[in-house]
Order: C-alpha cells, then structure tokens, then sequence
C-alpha cells in the first residue's frame, strides 16, 4: 500500500510539474476597466516585467505638488466570498476625488476596483464579492497597489503591497514551498505529497531549462484538493463532473481535484510556459503526447 502511495505522489509530483507550465486559454479578469492586453515575451536587456521582483518593485510614484500622507491599510480574505481592502490616505492640495485599489495574482494581470470613502472614519475601502462575480481558487497571491487623484488633479500610486493570499479558511491545508513550486495540500490527501511534489520539480528542473531556456519567471503555486465538494466551493455555476483541475496563467498556477489514483491534468504546467514565452509549437507537441498516450 505505501509502495501505491509513493508511486501516485511521485505520479502527481510530475504531472504538476507538466501541469504548471500552460495556459489553458482562459478569459483574463478584468473589472471596471479595460482587459489586460495579453503578455509578450521581453527583449534584448528589458526588464523581465513577468519577474514578480521587477513587475512588484516599481516605487511610489506621483504627478504635481501635492505632499500625500498613507497610513495604515488592511487587506482581508473572506473566501470564498472575495476579499476586501481598506486604507487611510489624505493630500495636503485637496480631497482625494478618486480612489482605486489594482490587484494582481500574476506579474502583469490586473484587476481593478473603485474605493468607497467614509468620511467620519477617514478610511477608503473597497471589495471583490468572490464567487458572486468570478471563479477564482483559494490561495491565489493578492499582490495590490492603491491609487488616488485629488481635487486639484495630483495622483499618487503607492508601492505595491506583497505576500497577500485568498487564505481558504473554511478548509484545513498545508502550506510547502520550494525553490521551484507553492503547493497547497487540503486535509485528507497523503502527508508526502507536498513533499513529492516539490521533490518531481526539483527532479524536472533542468529538464524545463534546457527545453525553454528558463523556468517561470514567477513561482507557480498548485492548489490540491482532496475531494470535488471542496473543490466546488469556488467555481461559479453548475460543476461538470468530468473537470477535475483547472490552469490559469491569471493565477500562475493549478487547481486539481486528487482522488482515486491521484488523477492530474498532464498538460498544464507546459501550457503556463508556453503562453510566457508564446512558444505555440510547445501546445501542439503535448497534444499529439496526450493522443499517443
């Protein structure tokens, strides 16, 4: 039994480490503004703007004369109905007329949110109502940035906020991570597959480099589930019975249901790959593997 135990976990570890390299083509997030234009690879010395440290590790800025004041903010995950954020802004030219709170689960995807005021608190806030509006899995990273415009047309853009997550607190998980991987482990499923996991991408890691060049240039995360009625909690709609995972390069990572033999996707880490680096000749190998398969 242990023998079938370890083989399913290294079985899962490698098709994750398939998995998290595609994108499944999936329509990008976008509220109250324009869609995200779809990502190109970076040239010649550019900054590698699909590098968390570079896209995140832009500073402060501002347009005008006006001196701005930020103190404390809050950000709350209230899964799997959205997340909010608060923060306590002012500027010495006038009142703030507008307030927007950007947030992003991936270098370079973006959604936005108008911010309500409070003017007895002082406080701006805004909310994504979760599952009400979009399916969007657990344990996303919420990387967020406010921005502000004040009566007399000055703006501001605060640094980017980092190490939020859509914490899944009505579930029990275990939290693993590696130089290569986040993995996210739901109560139920064998203690060691975290563990196979991130050891099937360490073991597959020069594998990917030689093949592309590199690996992703952020982290990928799999979210595992143990059971379809947890794994339901986030998809909107009717659940089809036959999808057992989804990827999205939205989120940078993978969601899979693992049940009865540890049954992954086996595509899905190529196709985040390919839609970095717009490799299309990457889709079609894989497709004709999975047919001779």
């Amino acid at each position: 039994m242990k023998h079938r135990q370890r083989a399913i976990s290294i079985w899962l570890g490698i098709l994750v480490v398939t998995a998290l390299f595609v994108s499944i083509g999936l329509e990008a997030v976008a509220q109250d503004g324009p869609a995200t234009p779809t990502p190109t690879a970076p040239g010649g010395d550019e900054p590698n703007r699909r590098d968390p440290d570079v896209y995140y590790g832009e500073p402060a800025t501002s347009t005008g004369n006006a001196e701005w004041t930020v103190a404390s903010n809050t950000f709350t995950s209230n899964f799997p109905n959205g997340f909010d954020f608060t923060i306590e802004a002012s500027s010495s030219a006038g009142q703030i007329e507008a307030a927007t709170v950007v947030w992003s689960h991936a270098p370079r995807q973006i959604t936005r949110r108008s911010a309500d005021f409070d003017p007895e608190t002082g406080v701006f806030s805004a909310t994504w109502p979760g599952i009400e509006e979009d399916s969007v899995p657990p344990w996303v990273a919420v990387n967020y940035q406010w921005r502000f415009t004040d009566s007399e047309g000055n703006t501001y853009n605060t640094a980017w906020f980092r190490g939020e997550e859509y914490a899944d607190n009505t579930n029990n998980w275990s939290r693993y991570e590696s130089e290569d991987i986040i993995v996210f482990v739901q109560e139920g499923l064998p203690e060691d597959t975290g563990q196979q996991v991130m050891d099937a991408m360490a073991a597959q890691r020069e594998t990917y480099r030689q093949a592309w060049g590199g690996l992703l240039s952020n982290k990928p995360r799999a979210i595992l589930y143990a059971n379809r009625q947890s794994f339901a909690q986030w998809r909107r709609g009717e659940s089809n019975p036959r999808v057992i995972g989804q990827t999205s390069s939205d989120w940078g990572g993978t969601v899979q249901v693992i049940s009865s033999g540890g049954v992954v996707d086996p595509v899905s880490y190529t196709h985040l790959r390919a839609h970095e680096t717009r490799e299309e000749r990457v889709i079609p190998l894989l497709d004709e593997k999975k047919k001779e398969g």
